[in-house]
């Protein structure tokens, strides 16, 4: 399945994106901190990417997604990145999809536009109250402060990415990738949307639970970072198939443990967007 890269113009920066040849109804995917947009590449290239029309965003300060005004590393002006996206792409109704960081952008956005949407499907990304809810909703491992650091030296990248991928192998592609994308993204980004973070976070779970469309909460076994117990207090009748969904693979499920994610994700899609073509 060939992916096609598509850019726009927006401000000083250039906004990039990757789209699967899928004829499907659209999902739209955001990567975490610090991560890429080919993350998503093997779903794009897989069964997934050819039944729908798949479309990564690359965030702001990531990868080939450049010059942008640092006012723009903030959740207020990542919203309008993201709403902005979404307009450019003509993904009005698409099934939103966020990884960590991309999760909490999708709540950011609100219930308004989260019901324009087909649902919504996070992993990695503890529904936030407020600033208040991070000793509950976070472990206490160092890689949750090195997320909010403008400069990472290469000890920092490499706990930075055991903890993203449980991995600790620097000949391992997997982990050698993730540090590749967290030394390239500017620093500023990670510095400015945590600092952002007491004066623009919403209430993510009141967004979350009056929103009218279906709601998929995914915790990968064994995250270092988020807490499970705190994910389990969110109301039960608002969860897709009536709780959080637990697979394996830590912070990462779709790079560590591709098969049982998007087995996972594919039932989901099924369910918001209907059967996909033949």
């Amino acid at each position: 399945m060939a992916i096609s890269a598509n850019t726009v113009a927006m401000g000083l920066g250039t906004l990039r994106w990757l789209e699967s040849g899928g004829r499907g109804a659209s999902v739209a995917l955001i990567h975490g901190n610090s991560s890429r947009a080919e993350c998503w590449r093997p779903l794009l290239e897989g069964p997934l990417g050819a039944r729908y029309r798949m479309c990564a965003l690359e965030l702001p300060g990531h990868g080939e997604s450049q010059g942008f005004d640092p006012g723009t590393y903030t959740l207020e002006g990542l919203r309008e990145v993201v709403k902005t996206w979404v307009d450019v792409a003509e993904l009005r109704g698409a099934a939103c999809v966020g990884h960590s960081l991309g999760g909490h952008l999708w709540l950011e956005l609100g219930t308004e536009a989260l019901d324009r949407q087909a649902g919504v499907f996070v992993f990695a990304t503890p529904v936030l109250r407020s600033v208040a809810s991070f000793p509950e909703a976070f472990l206490p491992h160092p890689a949750v402060a090195l997320a909010g650091q403008r400069e990472l030296d290469g000890s920092e990248l490499a706990r930075f990415a055991a903890a993203v991928t449980g991995i600790d192998d620097a000949d391992d592609p997997r982990f050698a990738a993730t540090v590749e994308a967290m030394r390239v993204t500017d620093g500023r980004f990670r510095e400015g949307v945590f600092g952002s973070l007491p004066g623009q976070l919403i209430d993510e779970v009141a967004a979350f639970e009056r929103s009218r469309r279906p709601a998929a909460v995914v915790h990968g076994n064994g995250d270092p970072m988020t807490r499970l117990e705190y994910l389990e207090g969110l109301p039960r009748e608002r969860l897709w198939r009536g709780g959080v969904q637990i697979v394996a693979g830590g912070h990462s499920p779709h790079a560590m443990e591709p098969a049982a994610f998007e087995s996972l994700l594919s039932a989901f899609l099924a369910d918001v967007l209907g059967a996909p073509p033949g």
